[in-house]
């Protein structure tokens, strides 16, 4: 009975802080500012997660094309470094491949716990939207330098 009503507690203590967040979220945007229904809340989280999604595709982007620039015979960089170049481009991808199952999984997981409420789907946009901006900085950290600006 104990179990059952920390359970329960817990579950509320989590959607009614799910719910800031997504209050808290709803503001950066105007569609969000107008969601009064969870539809529209889940509509405007997804929204801002598509957002998040194609800033980092271009970063992404960027970054490989920077790195492909540098290694292309045409590059006045130094030759010596093509390999590394070359090297860094293959393990970019991998972890990138990676990355995204990690991102996929980690966020079905933090959703299940949602499974079966209105919600659920503002909770993985949300920790979708939060784990790509964490990438977009992971990568601008690593990669950025005073030559090397991805955005």
């Amino acid at each position: 009975m104990i179990v059952r009503l920390w359970w329960v507690g817990f579950l509320l203590s989590s959607l009614l802080s799910a719910q800031d967040s997504v209050v808290t979220h709803q503001r950066q945007t105007d569609a969000c500012e107008q969601a009064t229904t969870q539809a529209q809340l889940n509509a405007c989280s997804a929204e801002q997660y598509q957002k998040t999604d194609e800033r980092l595709n271009a970063v992404y982007q960027r970054l490989l094309g920077r790195l492909s620039t540098e290694t292309s015979p045409n590059s006045s960089k130094d030759k010596s470094q093509t390999p590394n170049l070359e090297g860094a481009t293959a393990k970019l991808k991998a972890a990138e491949a990676a990355w995204i199952n990690y991102r996929d999984l980690h966020c079905e997981a933090a959703a299940q716990l949602y499974e079966g409420a209105s919600i659920k789907p503002s909770m993985w946009s949300n920790c979708m939207r939060d784990v790509t901006e964490d990438r977009v900085r992971e990568i601008k950290h690593a990669y950025e330098n005073g030559d090397w600006k991805l955005e």
